[in-house]
């Protein structure tokens, strides 16, 4: 154990002498089918479970444990110490409350630990401090407020972090400044004000979608991807541009498109719901977009005009009207006479392309090769949507939406 991970532990110790400790009950039998168990069921404030060596015996051949249906208002004590051999701990939606550091006392091969789904309110530098091997954690769908700047100080291998739908307003400055590896940070659906600019240095992945309270943008990290709809930006700057590949801001507020200034690798872009379309930076410097995702007014010329400075554009996907249209240019797909009329088959070869956008209730197919030249209509099985949608696919180039 490093002296760090020792010193957040003495303190945790020392703040938390006072209280009451919860009685350690053992547990000697556990519904398991394999690695899956169940009913671990201790959901007073005043209990803890304290696995024993007979659960030793039990899992001692798995490096993977999951508990389901169980409630346990304490994160379970021992657990390492009993199954040393874990890399792998799931106790999700187990209406956990409290993660005393003490829990993961022998958690030296730790690497994933999934908490999704519980009650936790809070953690803090001490929580993971003996959990130095974490790669992967999953704190979803739980009821954190906030986090001190040294929350993680002690996970230096940390690599993906899952904050998505809690109740954080403010990401500190300095919050991962050990995580020299982490690389995807996800924090959907929480009450976002504040990001500090380098509070994200390593991160190449960003998802802070739904957070309509962020209203500014500052960061100053290596972000290749940044997943940012339904925030209501205004403004957005990158210290590092030239790393972006993909950046999704549907529903945005953003008066300006200065951040796309040496944006020069750009291949995703989304600006879907920003009706009012800020003026095109000239010249262009994603000049290898290949997807772009635009709602606009009758009065701006911004479709004729992208398509014309975009060589490689791909996929053009236009809101317009309450409609929608999708534009796929060539090297979409290999369609011929044969696979055309299998619509399961073309339907699932458009939504791999399309990646995470849903399939328009009626399609139509137009191709010069096909024997439909007034176009090819179908429907794709599943699809139920409200709003009038309609997708083209062009095997030609598309010079002009005129």
């Amino acid at each position: 154990m490093s002296t760090q991970a020792h010193l957040y532990l003495l303190l945790w110790l020392m703040l938390n002498s006072c209280e009451a400790s919860p009685r350690q009950v053992s547990v000697k039998t556990l519904k398991c089918t394999e690695n899956l168990c169940e009913e671990l069921n201790y959901p007073l404030e005043t209990e803890v479970a304290y696995f024993t060596e007979e659960i030793a015996k039990k899992l001692d051949r798995y490096t993977e444990l999951v508990l389901r249906n169980s409630h346990l208002r304490q994160f379970p004590l021992n657990v390492f110490k009993t199954l040393e051999q874990l890399e792998h701990f799931d106790v999700q939606d187990c209406k956990v409350q409290q993660v005393a550091p003490e829990c993961f006392e022998g958690a030296t091969n730790l690497k994933i630990l999934q908490l999704a789904d519980n009650l936790i309110d809070s953690i803090d530098a001490s929580t993971f401090a003996l959990a130095t091997k974490l790669e992967i954690l999953d704190l979803a769908n739980n009821k954190l407020q906030r986090l001190p700047s040294k929350t993680f100080a002690a996970l230096a291998k940390l690599q993906q972090l899952n904050l998505d739908h809690n109740q954080l307003a403010e990401l500190p400055a300095q919050l991962f400044a050990n995580q020299l590896d982490l690389q995807l940070f996800s924090a959907r659906g929480n009450r976002l004000k504040h990001i500090a600019a380098n509070a994200l240095p390593t991160v190449q992945r960003l998802i802070i979608s739904d957070n309509p309270q962020l209203k500014r943008l500052h960061l100053a990290g290596n972000i290749r991807i940044l997943q940012a709809d339904n925030c209501h930006l205004q403004s957005l700057k990158f210290d590092q541009p030239e790393q972006l590949q993909q950046l999704l801001l549907s529903n945005s507020q953003l008066q300006n498109l200065d951040f796309l200034h040496n944006a020069i690798n750009l291949l995703d872009l989304d600006l879907t719901g920003l009706t009012k379309l800020p003026a095109m930076p000239k010249p262009w410097p994603a000049q290898h977009l290949e997807r772009l995702s635009i709602s606009y007014e009758n009065s701006t010329n911004w479709p004729d005009q992208t398509l014309s400075e975009l060589p490689e554009l791909k996929v053009l996907d236009i809101w317009h009207d309450q409609q929608r249209e999708i534009y796929i240019k060539e090297g979409f797909a290999q369609l011929n006479n044969h696979n055309i009329d299998d619509n399961v088959g073309l339907c699932a070869q458009l939504e791999l392309f399309l990646g995470d956008s849903t399939l328009p209730k009626h399609i139509n197919v137009f191709d010069s090769q096909l024997d439909h030249p007034e176009g090819y209509a179908m429907q794709c099985p599943g699809v139920e949507l409200s709003e009038p949608e309609e997708l083209l696919w062009f095997d030609a180039d598309f010079d002009s939406l005129t």
